[in-house]
This record gives C-alpha cells, structure tokens and sequence, in this order.
C-alpha cells in the first residue's frame, strides 16, 4: 500500500526487458498519461456511425436511425462529462459520436421535409390532379 509522500521507483528499460521502453501507457490519470476510453464513449461513437450511414435510407429511418442517433447523443453527453471530470478518456470519440448522431437527425429531418413538402406540392398542383382524373376515368 502507498501512503501519501512515499514514492515507487519506476522500473527503467534494462530492468523491463528492452531497452528505453515506456511503461504501460493506459493508467491513473496522474498528469500526463492517457486513459482507456471507457465503453459509454465507444458506444456513442459506434452508434452514431450506424445512425448516420442509416438516415438517408427511406425505411430504415425510424426503425434504426433514429433510436441509434438518439443514443449516440445520450451516451456520448454522459461520456464527454465524465471525461471532462477526469473519471475517464475517450472524450474526443464521445464529441465524434454526439456529431454523428446530431448530424444524423438534421439528415432524417431533411428527408422529412422532403417528403411531407413533395405530398403537399402533389396535392396542391392542379396538373397532377388533372392527369390523375385523366388516367382514372380510362
């Protein structure tokens, strides 16, 4: 056990087995070491991907798209403020992740207002309706 004001000698590189090695890069955030993203991050990440190469697909929308895009915002706030505080690394993938998911969104919407303003101008144009009495009186 380590009290406070006792110090452990770090192995150096003869002692590890190679020459100038660095120990294990993944540890306690003591200052300048790097910590392991943690699974909350790697999630927002992997489902904003998925929610963003999914919203442009016309029927995968609302059945894939919107709840991966939903999570990837969830998980990836959650995961950028427990790196913000120091609890963990991966605050880079969790921001990537947020993007994805948000940029997903502002796809789905896109499609939307495509969609609902096409079945609306189809309605509203008198030439379309013209043609469609035409081809169902023959």
């Amino acid at each position: 056990m380590v009290g406070k004001g006792i110090s452990v000698p770090r192995p150096t590189g003869a002692q590890q087995g190679t020459a100038g090695a660095q120990p294990h890069a993944y540890r306690e955030n003591t200052g300048g070491t790097r910590q392991h993203p943690r699974g909350l991050s790697v999630a927002a990440l992997v489902l904003g991907i998925v929610g963003l190469a999914t919203s442009p697909l016309a029927g995968w929308n609302l059945v894939i798209a919107v709840p991966c895009n939903l999570l990837a915002i969830i998980f990836g706030s959650a995961a950028a403020a427990r790196a913000r505080d120091g609890f963990y690394g991966g605050e880079a993938q969790a921001k990537a992740g947020r993007i994805c998911g948000v940029i997903g969104f502002i796809i789905i919407a896109g499609w939307l207002a495509l969609t609902i303003g096409f079945g609306f101008l189809r309605q509203q144009n008198p030439f379309l309706r013209y043609y469609e009495l035409e081809q169902s009186v023959r």
